[in-house]
This record gives C-alpha cells, sequence and structure tokens, in this order.
C-alpha cells in the first residue's frame, strides 16, 4: 500500500529550524535508562523523556523498525475499529500503543502534544554526516536527541530515505477515518501530520518519571 500523508488535517507550527549543518556530527548522551532503553532529558517543560534510539534500534542514527499505526489484525477487525471510533480517548488505548508492548516499563508512544511541545520548545538542525541523516533536536538544556529521517517503507519497499522522517503519536486524528497524528519533516520543514494507520513509518518511543 503505497504511503500517503493526509495534509487536509496537518497543522503547522512555528519552530526554531536551522538549515545550516553541524561541521560533525556532535555528542549525544543518555542521562539514563528504562528498562534497559536508554534516555535524554531535553529539558522540557513538561518532564517528557525522549528515547535516544528508534523502536527496533540500537543507536541514534539507525532507522529501526517500520510499523503500521495500528496493526492489521485489529485494523480487520470491524468491530474493534467501530468501538474505536465511538471512543471519546484522544489517544489510541494502551494494549495498542507498540512502544510500551515492545519495550515495557513506562516507555510510550509519543501524544500529538508531547510532539507538538518537541517542535515549540527544541531547535531542530539538519545534519548529514556519514550514516546521520535527518535532525539534530537540541533541548532547552542543550541536551540533544537525533530523529533520522528513515523514509518510509510502502510496498515492502523504504523510500525517501534520508529525505523525510515521520514518526508515529498515539493521538487519533478524529476527523480522518483510521488514522492518527504523526511528526513529518524535511530538511525544509518540521510539522505535525496525520497518517494512515496502514502506512509503516518511525517511532521513537517517551517516559514519563
Amino acid at each position: 500500500m503505497k504511503n500517503s500523508i493526509l495534509f487536509g488535517a496537518a497543522v503547522a507550527l512555528l519552530l526554531s529550524l536551522t538549515a545550516c549543518e553541524f561541521g560533525s556530527v556532535p555528542e549525544f548522551k543518555a542521562q539514563g535508562s528504562e528498562n534497559g532503553r536508554d534516555w535524554t532529558d531535553l529539558g522540557l517543560p513538561s518532564g517528557t523523556l525522549w528515547a535516544t534510539c528508534n523502536l527496533g534500534a540500537t543507536t541514534p542514527a539507525a532507522a529501526g523498525d517500520y510499523l503500521p499505526g495500528l496493526s492489521e489484525e485489529k485494523r480487520s477487525d470491524n468491530d474493534y475499529v467501530r468501538e474505536l471510533m465511538d471512543s471519546e480517548e484522544d489517544n489510541l488505548p494502551l494494549e495498542d500503543d507498540m512502544a510500551a508492548a515492545r519495550w515495557g516499563g513506562g516507555w510510550r508512544t509519543p501524544t500529538a502534544d508531547q510532539v507538538k511541545e518537541l517542535l515549540r520548545e527544541c531547535t531542530f538542525t539538519w545534519l548529514s554526516k556519514n550514516e546521520y541523516k535527518g535532525y539534530v533536536v537540541t533541548g532547552p538544556n542543550g541536551n540533544r536527541i537525533f530523529l533520522p529521517a528513515a523514509g518510509v517503507k510502502s510496498d515492502g519497499q523504504v523510500e525517501n530515505f534520508g529525505r523525510i522522517g515521520q514518526y508515529w503519536t498515539i493521538t487519533r486524528d478524529r476527523e480522518s477515518s483510521m488514522a492518527s497524528f504523526i511528526l513529518n519533516f524535511t530538511m525544509y520543514e518540521c510539522a505535525t501530520a496525520s497518517n494512515d494507520w496502514s502506512c509503516c513509518i518511525s517511532l521513537r518511543p517517551v517516559l514519563k518519571k
């Protein structure tokens, strides 16, 4: 299935985005770990801690796994999908949180509000050095994470690797059927958008202590 962003639901956000690149790859330090997975404290007002790697990856630059917003089994269960559509909850239930299922502990898929906070509070600087292709995200306290431009997986093939990044949130898009909000970026723009649950993209877990 071809990947498609539902731009009608996109919400552009103002953020500090720098087009110039780092002269070299900066250091990405973890401040702690949860269930064997490292996290970085960016100094965000909410206290949200961001994982140093994508789900399925072991290094900051690695793409990790390409995952649907909801499993094929759940998407094909019409009763379950109808129940989700009728729910008053903004976020998918914990049982459908891929970060919680895979990493355990307090790890979760970020909400749309947590992604918006990242865009609002941090500086995004494009980096294209060796295996690092994507954004260095620098928090108010100077700590950094790296978000790879891992592209998207469509019909078993990875497309636009090194050019775009798309990351799931757990927050449903109520204006679109079977879709959730995402972080969507190119080297020129970062914003929230909406993507169909069948699309296979990246996921960066978060932690709240």
